[in-house]
């Protein structure tokens, strides 16, 4: 699927985008949603409208009262006739008009089991996966425990070929439910597959299958120890000893060096594991980020390890000085990373939660900048901006920072609790009661009990 953007879009869709945009910032989710509705009928690849569309309804669903499963039985019968209309379109292979009679289910409760599975079979049926993939990602958000949503999820990840969140779905659910052979069949075939595409089997896909893609029994059962959840100390000892075997025979394969380091640190080995990455490290014409951001991270491990082991053996002082030890290692080791790869937004956003807590701020302020750059970390470097600003007393741009950090959120997670709260605390301090009240009254809507939330709107009213 060749995805439509801001920038690609037919200018009279993108005129309804900006508009459904702006009515989901003044919480005016019904006008919202029909001018997104327009959008993604007109332009089905549109991801981004259809992603707030769906934040949109979410946010409309969740404020709404009343007893949950009695809104899914209405909902469900007051869509009815879209649901017949919806599975005569689907039969007819008519399935873009599918996709837009299920996205106007779902805008009625984004949470119907069956309005959820109507949409993610037509768009799998259209060949677009990523829509199916984008909703499941996004409903999951509020309905965590549910097993064949995520189950869903990781054979679509699978079937576009992001074998690597294939696999963390499938370990999820092997890891809730040990004994669930369904999802631990597709765990062994997702690192079946996974193992193909980075190890170059060219013929294990023609045989199809788990059994065909391991060479023997004897790699069957490493298969099997690497998805337990809990691995003993034999099971560990087996894994190394598999590892070393493979770089025995490949000692240029940088992945099995990798998951040696990997194996030895679970096995509480960290010397062993640091000094396998650094040999690592030299293979290699010039230096990789990851191997020196894994040596970071083995080594902080080091670090807690020791400060476990003093404080349960009520020794304060131990654990306090590496406490202190393990923070000095991490803040001159993240500069020194910085200095190697300048351009890497992650290494920047840690190095500004670093200055945040010395109150560096205006260097937190020039890390979180650069850290925007990173989809990943955009979001929160954004509200660190704000909450920089907020300690400098500069509570114009503070207010600026968080307000742009609510655009950018479409979900109401803890994150966004946390942006409304900094922003109403803010608003409170600088005479804008109203304002903040509404910021408040928000959070109040979804969860109560968060922070002093309950306090704040009950005092409000009394």
């Amino acid at each position: 699927m060749v995805e439509i953007t801001e920038a690609t879009a037919n200018p009279q869709v993108r005129d309804l985008f900006n508009k459904g945009f702006t009515a989901i910032e003044r919480n005016n989710f019904d006008y919202a949603i029909d001018m997104l509705l327009v959008c993604v009928e007109r332009e089905p690849a549109f991801l981004r409208a259809r992603k707030f569309l769906r934040a949109a309804t979410i946010r409309r669903f969740m404020a709404r009262s009343g007893n949950l499963q009695l809104r899914h039985v209405l909902a469900f019968i007051a869509g009815l006739p879209l649901f017949c209309k919806y599975h005569l379109a689907m039969h007819g292979k008519r399935h873009l008009e599918a996709l837009q009679l299920a996205e106007k289910l779902m805008s009625n409760d984004p949470f119907q089991p069956l309005f959820i599975k109507a949409l993610g079979r037509a768009a799998e049926a259209a060949e677009m996966p990523e829509i199916a993939i984008q909703t499941l990602t996004l409903v999951r958000e509020h309905i965590p425990d549910s097993t064949s949503i995520l189950y869903w999820l990781g054979q679509l990840y699978l079937k576009t070929g992001q074998t690597q969140l294939a696999l963390q779905c499938f370990e999820e659910l092997v890891n809730a439910n040990p004994n669930n052979s369904e999802a631990l069949k597709a765990l062994k075939d997702t690192m079946a597959v996974n193992s193909m595409n980075r190890d170059g089997w060219e013929d294990a896909a023609r045989d199809g299958g788990f059994r065909s893609a391991v060479k023997d029994t004897a790699e069957s059962e490493i298969l099997e120890r690497e998805s337990k959840a809990v691995k003993g100390e034999q099971d560990l000892e087996a894994l190394i000893q598999d590892a070393l075997e493979k770089i025995k025979k490949e000692p240029e394969n940088v992945n099995y060096r990798r998951s040696l380091a990997s194996l030895y640190a679970d096995a509480k080995r960290f010397d062993e594991a640091i000094e396998t990455l650094e040999e690592t490290q030299k293979m290699g014409v010039g230096r990789d980020p990851q191997i020196d951001r894994n040596i970071m991270l083995i080594r902080l491990r080091k670090f807690d390890a020791a400060i476990e082991t003093a404080d349960a053996a009520g020794d304060t002082e131990t654990a306090e000085a590496q406490r202190k030890e393990r923070d000095a290692f991490r803040y001159d080791y993240t500069q020194e990373m910085i200095r190697r790869y300048p351009n890497d937004a992650t290494l920047r956003f840690d190095m500004g939660i670093q200055y945040y807590e010395r109150e560096m701020l205006n260097e937190a302020i020039q890390q979180f900048q650069a850290a925007q750059r990173s989809p990943k970390h955009r979001l929160q470097s954004i509200f660190y901006l704000g909450m920089c600003f907020k300690r400098k007393k500069q509570y114009d741009m503070a207010v600026e920072q968080l307000e742009h950090a609510l655009t950018e959120s479409e979900t109401m997670d803890n994150t966004r609790k946390e942006i409304l709260y900094q922003l109403g605390l803010i608003l409170l301090e600088t005479d804008r009661q109203e304002r903040a009240m509404e910021c408040f009254k928000q959070i109040y809507q979804v969860d109560i009990g968060y922070k002093d939330i309950a306090q704040r709107i009950e005092a409000q009213y009394s």
